[in-house]
Protein backbone atom coordinates (compact mmCIF):
# COMPACT_ATOMS: atom_id res chain seq x y z
CA UNK A 1 0.00 0.00 0.00
CA UNK A 2 1.40 3.41 -1.03
CA UNK A 3 2.27 5.90 1.67
CA UNK A 4 0.35 9.14 1.31
CA UNK A 5 2.25 11.26 3.82
CA UNK A 6 4.86 13.75 2.71
CA UNK A 7 8.35 12.42 1.98
CA UNK A 8 9.60 10.97 5.24
CA UNK A 9 12.83 12.29 6.67
CA UNK A 10 14.67 9.01 6.25
CA UNK A 11 13.99 8.90 2.50
CA UNK A 12 14.84 12.56 2.06
CA UNK A 13 18.07 12.29 4.03
CA UNK A 14 19.07 9.27 1.95
CA UNK A 15 18.72 11.13 -1.33
CA UNK A 16 20.32 14.29 0.06
CA UNK A 17 23.38 12.48 1.46
CA UNK A 18 23.67 9.57 -0.96
CA UNK A 19 26.91 9.54 -2.99
CA UNK A 20 26.71 10.11 -6.72
CA UNK A 21 27.63 6.47 -7.29
CA UNK A 22 24.45 5.11 -5.67
CA UNK A 23 22.86 2.46 -7.88
CA UNK A 24 19.55 2.77 -9.69
CA UNK A 25 18.43 -0.40 -7.91
CA UNK A 26 18.94 1.24 -4.53
CA UNK A 27 17.00 4.30 -5.67
CA UNK A 28 14.10 2.14 -6.81
CA UNK A 29 13.95 0.33 -3.48
CA UNK A 30 13.73 3.63 -1.61
CA UNK A 31 11.00 4.95 -3.92
CA UNK A 32 8.96 1.74 -4.12
CA UNK A 33 6.66 2.57 -1.20
CA UNK A 34 6.29 6.29 -1.87
CA UNK A 35 3.17 7.90 -3.30
CA UNK A 36 3.66 9.79 -6.62
CA UNK A 37 3.00 13.06 -4.76
CA UNK A 38 5.86 12.24 -2.39
CA UNK A 39 8.18 11.44 -5.28
CA UNK A 40 7.27 14.83 -6.75
CA UNK A 41 8.07 16.51 -3.40
CA UNK A 42 11.38 14.68 -3.27
CA UNK A 43 12.36 15.82 -6.75
CA UNK A 44 11.53 19.45 -5.91
CA UNK A 45 13.68 19.27 -2.74
CA UNK A 46 16.77 18.14 -4.63
CA UNK A 47 19.29 20.57 -6.12
CA UNK A 48 19.51 21.06 -9.90
CA UNK A 49 22.50 18.75 -10.35
CA UNK A 50 20.96 15.93 -8.33
CA UNK A 51 17.62 16.33 -10.10
CA UNK A 52 19.22 15.48 -13.44
CA UNK A 53 20.98 12.42 -12.02
CA UNK A 54 17.74 11.42 -10.32
CA UNK A 55 15.85 11.41 -13.63
CA UNK A 56 18.67 9.68 -15.49
CA UNK A 57 18.78 6.85 -12.95
CA UNK A 58 15.06 6.02 -12.74
CA UNK A 59 13.20 7.61 -15.69
CA UNK A 60 10.55 4.87 -15.79
CA UNK A 61 9.40 5.74 -12.25
CA UNK A 62 8.66 9.33 -13.26
CA UNK A 63 5.26 8.85 -14.86
CA UNK A 64 2.32 11.14 -15.65
CA UNK A 65 0.98 10.84 -12.10
CA UNK A 66 4.26 12.15 -10.67
CA UNK A 67 4.28 14.89 -13.29
CA UNK A 68 0.78 15.94 -12.21
CA UNK A 69 1.95 16.65 -8.64
CA UNK A 70 5.02 18.70 -9.60
CA UNK A 71 5.15 22.50 -9.46
CA UNK A 72 4.70 24.07 -12.88
CA UNK A 73 8.35 25.10 -13.27
CA UNK A 74 9.50 21.59 -12.35
CA UNK A 75 7.07 20.06 -14.85
CA UNK A 76 8.85 21.92 -17.65
CA UNK A 77 12.25 20.70 -16.45
CA UNK A 78 11.14 17.07 -16.33
CA UNK A 79 9.40 17.18 -19.71
CA UNK A 80 12.43 18.81 -21.31
CA UNK A 81 14.75 16.09 -20.01
CA UNK A 82 12.53 13.04 -20.54
CA UNK A 83 10.50 14.19 -23.58
CA UNK A 84 6.73 14.19 -24.05
CA UNK A 85 6.59 10.70 -25.55
CA UNK A 86 7.94 9.33 -22.28
CA UNK A 87 4.59 10.08 -20.63
CA UNK A 88 2.34 8.67 -23.37
CA UNK A 89 1.79 5.18 -21.80
CA UNK A 90 1.18 6.47 -18.26
CA UNK A 91 -1.48 9.00 -19.32
CA UNK A 92 -3.97 6.15 -19.37
CA UNK A 93 -3.55 5.81 -15.60
CA UNK A 94 -4.98 9.30 -15.05
CA UNK A 95 -8.66 10.19 -14.91
CA UNK A 96 -9.91 12.51 -17.64
CA UNK A 97 -10.18 15.45 -15.24
CA UNK A 98 -6.59 14.82 -14.07
CA UNK A 99 -5.35 14.91 -17.66
CA UNK A 100 -7.08 18.26 -18.11
CA UNK A 101 -5.52 19.58 -14.89
CA UNK A 102 -2.10 18.46 -16.09
CA UNK A 103 -2.42 20.01 -19.56
CA UNK A 104 -3.73 23.32 -18.22
CA UNK A 105 -0.69 23.65 -15.94
CA UNK A 106 1.81 23.31 -18.81
CA UNK A 107 3.44 25.93 -20.99
CA UNK A 108 1.73 26.53 -24.40
CA UNK A 109 4.26 24.50 -26.41
CA UNK A 110 4.06 21.56 -24.01
CA UNK A 111 0.26 21.79 -24.05
CA UNK A 112 0.34 21.36 -27.82
CA UNK A 113 2.44 18.20 -27.60
CA UNK A 114 0.22 16.64 -24.92
CA UNK A 115 -2.91 17.60 -26.86
CA UNK A 116 -1.54 15.66 -29.84
CA UNK A 117 -0.95 12.64 -27.60
CA UNK A 118 -4.44 12.55 -26.09
CA UNK A 119 -6.07 13.31 -29.44
CA UNK A 120 -5.23 9.76 -30.46
CA UNK A 121 -5.43 7.98 -27.11
CA UNK A 122 -7.82 9.77 -24.74
CA UNK A 123 -10.60 11.43 -26.68
CA UNK A 124 -12.74 11.51 -23.53
CA UNK A 125 -10.32 13.97 -21.94
CA UNK A 126 -9.97 15.94 -25.18
CA UNK A 127 -13.74 16.36 -25.39
CA UNK A 128 -13.91 17.70 -21.83
CA UNK A 129 -11.08 20.11 -22.59
CA UNK A 130 -12.66 21.52 -25.74
CA UNK A 131 -16.40 21.41 -24.97
CA UNK A 132 -16.50 23.27 -21.64
CA UNK A 133 -15.06 26.53 -20.38
CA UNK A 134 -12.36 26.52 -17.72
CA UNK A 135 -14.77 27.43 -14.89
CA UNK A 136 -17.58 25.08 -15.97
CA UNK A 137 -18.64 21.99 -14.02
CA UNK A 138 -17.93 19.90 -17.13
CA UNK A 139 -14.20 20.49 -16.68
CA UNK A 140 -14.16 18.99 -13.19
CA UNK A 141 -16.72 16.19 -13.53
CA UNK A 142 -15.76 12.54 -13.57
CA UNK A 143 -16.69 10.35 -16.53
CA UNK A 144 -16.59 7.25 -14.33
CA UNK A 145 -20.19 6.67 -13.25
CA UNK A 146 -22.93 4.05 -13.40
CA UNK A 147 -26.27 4.82 -15.00
CA UNK A 148 -28.87 2.21 -15.99
CA UNK A 149 -32.55 2.23 -17.05
CA UNK A 150 -34.98 2.42 -14.14
CA UNK A 151 -36.96 -0.48 -15.58
CA UNK A 152 -34.11 -2.96 -15.08
CA UNK A 153 -34.15 -5.58 -12.36
CA UNK A 154 -31.55 -5.76 -9.60
CA UNK A 155 -30.05 -8.85 -11.26
CA UNK A 156 -29.59 -7.01 -14.57
CA UNK A 157 -27.98 -4.05 -12.80
CA UNK A 158 -25.51 -6.23 -10.90
CA UNK A 159 -24.56 -8.09 -14.08
CA UNK A 160 -23.98 -4.72 -15.79
CA UNK A 161 -21.75 -3.52 -12.94
CA UNK A 162 -19.67 -6.71 -13.11
CA UNK A 163 -19.12 -6.20 -16.84
CA UNK A 164 -17.82 -2.67 -16.33
CA UNK A 165 -14.41 -1.47 -15.21
CA UNK A 166 -15.83 0.44 -12.27
CA UNK A 167 -13.77 3.00 -10.39
CA UNK A 168 -13.21 2.44 -6.67
CA UNK A 169 -15.21 5.53 -5.76
CA UNK A 170 -18.40 4.46 -7.60
CA UNK A 171 -20.51 3.80 -4.52
CA UNK A 172 -23.88 4.60 -6.14
CA UNK A 173 -25.75 3.70 -9.28
CA UNK A 174 -28.00 6.24 -10.98
CA UNK A 175 -31.24 5.21 -12.67
CA UNK A 176 -32.41 6.99 -15.80
CA UNK A 177 -35.76 7.31 -17.56
CA UNK A 178 -36.44 6.61 -21.23
CA UNK A 179 -34.88 10.00 -22.15
CA UNK A 180 -31.66 8.98 -20.35
CA UNK A 181 -32.28 11.65 -17.73
CA UNK A 182 -31.15 10.69 -14.19
CA UNK A 183 -34.17 10.48 -11.90
CA UNK A 184 -32.96 8.48 -8.92
CA UNK A 185 -30.00 6.93 -7.14
CA UNK A 186 -29.34 3.60 -5.41
CA UNK A 187 -26.37 2.94 -3.09
CA UNK A 188 -24.45 -0.17 -4.14
CA UNK A 189 -24.99 -1.60 -0.66
CA UNK A 190 -28.78 -1.29 -1.10
CA UNK A 191 -28.56 -2.90 -4.53
CA UNK A 192 -26.66 -5.92 -3.19
CA UNK A 193 -29.13 -6.40 -0.32
CA UNK A 194 -32.21 -6.24 -2.59
CA UNK A 195 -33.93 -9.23 -4.18
CA UNK A 196 -32.76 -10.15 -7.67
CA UNK A 197 -36.21 -9.70 -9.24
CA UNK A 198 -36.93 -6.30 -7.72
CA UNK A 199 -37.28 -3.39 -10.16
CA UNK A 200 -34.76 -0.59 -9.69
CA UNK A 201 -37.35 2.18 -9.67
CA UNK A 202 -39.02 0.53 -6.67
CA UNK A 203 -35.91 0.65 -4.45
CA UNK A 204 -34.37 3.94 -5.64
CA UNK A 205 -34.20 7.20 -3.77
CA UNK A 206 -35.52 10.15 -5.78
CA UNK A 207 -33.92 12.77 -3.56
CA UNK A 208 -31.41 14.01 -6.14
CA UNK A 209 -30.56 17.18 -8.02
CA UNK A 210 -28.66 17.60 -11.27
CA UNK A 211 -26.04 20.10 -12.43
CA UNK A 212 -25.76 21.48 -15.94
CA UNK A 213 -22.33 20.78 -17.38
CA UNK A 214 -21.92 24.47 -18.27
CA UNK A 215 -22.78 25.68 -14.74
CA UNK A 216 -20.11 27.78 -13.04
CA UNK A 217 -18.06 25.70 -10.58
CA UNK A 218 -18.60 28.20 -7.74
CA UNK A 219 -22.37 27.68 -8.00
CA UNK A 220 -21.86 23.92 -7.96
CA UNK A 221 -19.86 24.28 -4.74
CA UNK A 222 -22.72 26.31 -3.23
CA UNK A 223 -25.21 23.55 -4.09
CA UNK A 224 -22.97 20.88 -2.55
CA UNK A 225 -22.70 22.97 0.61
CA UNK A 226 -26.48 23.39 0.73
CA UNK A 227 -27.65 19.85 -0.03
CA UNK A 228 -24.58 17.88 1.19
CA UNK A 229 -24.75 15.13 -1.43
CA UNK A 230 -21.67 12.96 -1.99
CA UNK A 231 -22.30 12.75 -5.74
CA UNK A 232 -24.38 14.89 -8.07
CA UNK A 233 -25.11 13.84 -11.67
CA UNK A 234 -24.02 16.27 -14.37
CA UNK A 235 -26.27 16.62 -17.41
CA UNK A 236 -26.11 18.31 -20.80
CA UNK A 237 -28.78 20.66 -22.14
CA UNK A 238 -31.14 17.81 -23.10
CA UNK A 239 -30.96 16.38 -19.57
CA UNK A 240 -28.84 13.37 -20.56
CA UNK A 241 -26.30 12.38 -17.90
CA UNK A 242 -22.72 12.96 -19.09
CA UNK A 243 -20.77 12.75 -15.84
CA UNK A 244 -20.83 13.03 -12.07
CA UNK A 245 -19.39 15.61 -9.71
CA UNK A 246 -18.02 14.00 -6.57
CA UNK A 247 -17.32 15.47 -3.15
CA UNK A 248 -13.55 15.33 -3.70
CA UNK A 249 -13.97 17.23 -6.99
CA UNK A 250 -15.90 19.92 -5.13
CA UNK A 251 -13.26 20.06 -2.41
CA UNK A 252 -10.68 20.79 -5.10
CA UNK A 253 -12.94 23.51 -6.54
CA UNK A 254 -13.37 25.04 -3.08
CA UNK A 255 -9.61 25.05 -2.50
CA UNK A 256 -8.95 26.67 -5.87
CA UNK A 257 -11.62 29.34 -5.39
CA UNK A 258 -10.48 30.13 -1.85
CA UNK A 259 -6.87 30.40 -2.98
CA UNK A 260 -7.86 32.55 -5.94
CA UNK A 261 -9.89 34.97 -3.77
CA UNK A 262 -7.16 35.12 -1.15
CA UNK A 263 -4.51 35.97 -3.74
CA UNK A 264 -6.75 38.51 -5.44
CA UNK A 265 -7.18 40.40 -2.17
CA UNK A 266 -3.44 41.00 -2.44
CA UNK A 267 -3.55 41.69 -6.19
CA UNK A 268 -1.81 38.41 -7.03
CA UNK A 269 -2.58 35.40 -9.20
CA UNK A 270 -2.18 31.67 -8.69
CA UNK A 271 1.12 31.62 -10.56
CA UNK A 272 2.52 34.55 -8.58
CA UNK A 273 5.25 32.53 -6.85
CA UNK A 274 6.48 30.93 -10.06
CA UNK A 275 6.06 34.05 -12.24
CA UNK A 276 9.20 35.40 -13.96
CA UNK A 277 10.83 38.31 -12.11
CA UNK A 278 9.71 41.15 -14.40
CA UNK A 279 6.20 39.79 -14.85
CA UNK A 280 5.79 39.55 -11.07
CA UNK A 281 7.02 43.15 -10.72
CA UNK A 282 4.53 44.45 -13.30
CA UNK A 283 1.59 42.47 -11.91
CA UNK A 284 2.09 43.74 -8.38
CA UNK A 285 2.90 47.29 -9.48
CA UNK A 286 -0.36 47.45 -11.44
CA UNK A 287 -2.32 46.59 -8.30
CA UNK A 288 -0.23 48.82 -6.05
CA UNK A 289 -0.94 51.75 -8.36
CA UNK A 290 -4.36 51.96 -6.71
CA UNK A 291 -2.55 52.72 -3.47
CA UNK A 292 -1.08 55.80 -5.11
CA UNK A 293 -4.39 57.48 -4.21
CA UNK A 294 -3.51 56.93 -0.60
CA UNK A 295 0.09 58.04 -1.09
CA UNK A 296 -1.00 61.28 -2.81
CA UNK A 297 -4.01 62.35 -0.79
CA UNK A 298 -2.85 61.43 2.71
CA UNK A 299 0.14 63.83 2.67
CA UNK A 300 -2.10 66.45 1.02
CA UNK A 301 -4.62 66.22 3.85
CA UNK A 302 -1.85 66.40 6.44
CA UNK A 303 -0.48 69.50 4.66
CA UNK A 304 -3.92 71.17 4.69
CA UNK A 305 -4.11 70.68 8.46
CA UNK A 306 -0.46 71.60 9.05
CA UNK A 307 -1.31 74.52 11.30
CA UNK A 308 -3.39 72.36 13.63
CA UNK A 309 -0.67 69.69 13.75
CA UNK A 310 2.02 72.28 14.50
CA UNK A 311 -0.04 73.70 17.35
CA UNK A 312 -0.84 70.27 18.82
CA UNK A 313 1.97 67.83 18.11
CA UNK A 314 -0.03 65.03 19.74
CA UNK A 315 -2.23 64.93 16.60
CA UNK A 316 0.72 63.61 14.57
CA UNK A 317 1.21 60.87 17.16
CA UNK A 318 -2.43 59.76 17.10
CA UNK A 319 -3.17 59.99 13.36
CA UNK A 320 -1.74 56.56 12.40
CA UNK A 321 -3.97 54.86 15.00
CA UNK A 322 -7.15 56.15 13.34
CA UNK A 323 -6.06 55.08 9.84
CA UNK A 324 -4.83 51.68 10.99
CA UNK A 325 -7.99 50.73 12.90
CA UNK A 326 -10.24 51.96 10.07
CA UNK A 327 -8.25 49.99 7.48
CA UNK A 328 -8.46 46.78 9.50
CA UNK A 329 -12.23 47.13 10.00
CA UNK A 330 -12.70 47.82 6.28
CA UNK A 331 -10.68 44.76 5.23
CA UNK A 332 -12.68 42.59 7.67
CA UNK A 333 -15.93 43.75 6.06
CA UNK A 334 -14.53 43.09 2.56
CA UNK A 335 -13.49 39.57 3.57
CA UNK A 336 -16.94 38.76 4.97
CA UNK A 337 -18.71 39.86 1.77
CA UNK A 338 -16.21 38.13 -0.54
CA UNK A 339 -16.66 34.89 1.39
CA UNK A 340 -20.45 35.25 1.10
CA UNK A 341 -20.12 35.79 -2.65
CA UNK A 342 -17.87 32.75 -3.10
CA UNK A 343 -20.35 30.45 -1.33
CA UNK A 344 -23.33 31.95 -3.18
CA UNK A 345 -25.00 32.70 0.16
CA UNK A 346 -25.29 36.44 -0.49
CA UNK A 347 -28.44 36.74 -2.58
CA UNK A 348 -29.19 40.04 -4.26
CA UNK A 349 -32.04 40.84 -1.89
CA UNK A 350 -29.63 40.52 1.05
CA UNK A 351 -27.11 43.08 -0.22
CA UNK A 352 -28.54 46.06 1.69
CA UNK A 353 -29.05 43.95 4.80
CA UNK A 354 -25.42 42.82 5.00
CA UNK A 355 -24.11 46.34 4.30
CA UNK A 356 -26.21 47.73 7.15
CA UNK A 357 -25.22 44.82 9.40
CA UNK A 358 -21.51 45.45 8.81
CA UNK A 359 -22.03 49.16 9.49
CA UNK A 360 -23.72 48.23 12.76
CA UNK A 361 -20.86 45.93 13.73
CA UNK A 362 -18.42 48.70 12.83
CA UNK A 363 -20.28 51.15 15.05
CA UNK A 364 -20.14 48.84 18.09
CA UNK A 365 -16.47 48.00 17.53
CA UNK A 366 -15.69 51.66 16.88
CA UNK A 367 -17.42 52.67 20.10
CA UNK A 368 -15.47 50.14 22.17
CA UNK A 369 -12.08 50.80 20.53
CA UNK A 370 -12.67 54.56 20.38
CA UNK A 371 -13.55 54.69 24.09
CA UNK A 372 -10.42 52.74 24.99
CA UNK A 373 -8.06 54.90 22.92
CA UNK A 374 -9.90 58.10 23.84
CA UNK A 375 -9.45 57.50 27.56
CA UNK A 376 -5.83 56.43 27.03
CA UNK A 377 -5.02 59.53 24.93
CA UNK A 378 -6.79 61.82 27.36
CA UNK A 379 -4.72 60.52 30.27
CA UNK A 380 -1.48 60.36 28.29
CA UNK A 381 -1.62 63.92 26.92
CA UNK A 382 -3.60 65.38 29.83
CA UNK A 383 -6.41 66.63 27.59
CA UNK A 384 -10.00 65.42 27.93
CA UNK A 385 -11.00 67.27 24.74
CA UNK A 386 -8.29 65.48 22.74
CA UNK A 387 -9.47 62.11 24.11
CA UNK A 388 -13.09 62.85 23.17
CA UNK A 389 -12.06 63.95 19.67
CA UNK A 390 -10.00 60.78 19.15
CA UNK A 391 -12.85 58.58 20.41
CA UNK A 392 -15.37 60.33 18.15
CA UNK A 393 -13.04 60.13 15.14
CA UNK A 394 -12.44 56.42 15.64
CA UNK A 395 -16.17 55.79 16.02
CA UNK A 396 -17.13 57.62 12.80
CA UNK A 397 -14.15 56.18 10.92
CA UNK A 398 -15.04 52.63 12.01
CA UNK A 399 -18.66 52.99 10.88
CA UNK A 400 -17.54 54.44 7.54
CA UNK A 401 -14.85 51.78 7.03
CA UNK A 402 -17.28 48.92 7.73
CA UNK A 403 -19.93 50.49 5.48
CA UNK A 404 -17.57 51.03 2.53
CA UNK A 405 -15.87 47.67 3.08
CA UNK A 406 -19.22 45.90 2.71
CA UNK A 407 -20.58 48.18 -0.01
CA UNK A 408 -17.66 48.27 -2.47
CA UNK A 409 -17.62 44.49 -3.23
CA UNK A 410 -21.38 44.65 -3.88
CA UNK A 411 -20.97 47.65 -6.20
CA UNK A 412 -18.08 46.07 -8.11
CA UNK A 413 -20.03 42.83 -8.46
CA UNK A 414 -23.05 44.72 -9.82
CA UNK A 415 -20.80 46.49 -12.34
CA UNK A 416 -19.33 43.17 -13.49
CA UNK A 417 -15.86 43.62 -11.99
CA UNK A 418 -14.01 41.12 -9.83
CA UNK A 419 -14.97 42.22 -6.32
CA UNK A 420 -12.08 40.38 -4.65
CA UNK A 421 -9.45 42.01 -6.85
CA UNK A 422 -10.94 45.51 -6.85
CA UNK A 423 -12.12 46.08 -3.29
CA UNK A 424 -9.06 45.49 -1.09
CA UNK A 425 -6.73 48.30 -2.16
CA UNK A 426 -9.54 50.81 -2.65
CA UNK A 427 -11.00 50.21 0.82
CA UNK A 428 -7.57 50.75 2.40
CA UNK A 429 -7.10 54.03 0.53
CA UNK A 430 -10.62 55.28 1.31
CA UNK A 431 -10.43 54.47 5.03
CA UNK A 432 -6.97 56.01 5.47
CA UNK A 433 -7.93 59.24 3.73
CA UNK A 434 -11.32 59.56 5.41
CA UNK A 435 -9.81 58.69 8.79
CA UNK A 436 -7.32 61.55 8.54
CA UNK A 437 -10.03 63.97 7.36
CA UNK A 438 -12.40 63.06 10.21
CA UNK A 439 -9.75 63.15 12.95
CA UNK A 440 -7.93 66.28 11.82
CA UNK A 441 -11.20 68.03 11.00
CA UNK A 442 -12.62 67.42 14.47
CA UNK A 443 -9.28 68.40 16.03
CA UNK A 444 -9.24 71.67 14.07
CA UNK A 445 -12.72 72.51 15.40
CA UNK A 446 -12.34 71.54 19.05
CA UNK A 447 -8.68 71.13 20.00
CA UNK A 448 -6.66 73.88 18.27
Amino acid sequence: MKKINRVNEAAFNFFRNAPDSVSAKELREKLADLHPADIADLYEDLGDARRKKFLDAIPDMINAEVLLHLEDTCKSEVIKQLGTDHFRPSLDVLQSEEIIELIESLAPREQMYFMNIIRNTRRDALNLLTEYSEDAVGRSMSLSFLSVPYSWTVEEAIAYIKSRNVADDCSEIFIANDMQNPVGVIPISTLIAAGKEEILKDIASYDIITLNANLDQEKAYALFSKYRFLHIPVVEKSGKMVGVLRADDVLKIAEEEAKEDYLKLGGLSEGAIADPFWKACFTRLRWLSVSILNAIFSPLIIYLFRDSIQQTISLATLMPIVGSIGGNIGVQAVSVVIKAFSSERLREQKHLKIVLKEAGIGSINGLVIGTFFGISAGIWFGSAILGIVLAAAMFFCSVWAAFTGALLPVVFDRLGYDSALSSGPLVTAVTDISGFVIFLGLAALFVT
